[in-house]
């Protein structure tokens, strides 16, 4: 899988852009939380138990955190 992450022409540029700590572009950033919290939101509605809902708006408070922190980059500079 990870093989398939590295050599696919669509994501291998974000990748190796994050690997090597240059960053990612504004789009990608947003692209991502959007994603992030869409999903996580979904799944807390569909949960009933307030220990999971809690443990889920941890990992998604956390996560937004540490796409915010990267580094924004111009989008010619992706890979």
């Amino acid at each position: 899988m990870r093989n398939w992450f590295e050599n696919n022409k669509t994501i291998r540029a974000y990748i190796v852009n994050y690997r090597e700590k240059k960053g990612m572009t504004l789009r990608a950033k947003m692209n991502s939380i959007f994603v992030l919290w869409f999903t996580i939101g979904v799944s807390a509605y569909l949960i009933e138990n307030v220990y999971v809902r809690i443990i889920l708006a941890i990992v998604v408070v956390s996560v937004t955190i540490h796409l915010l922190r990267i580094q924004s980059i111009n989008n010619k500079s992706k890979t």
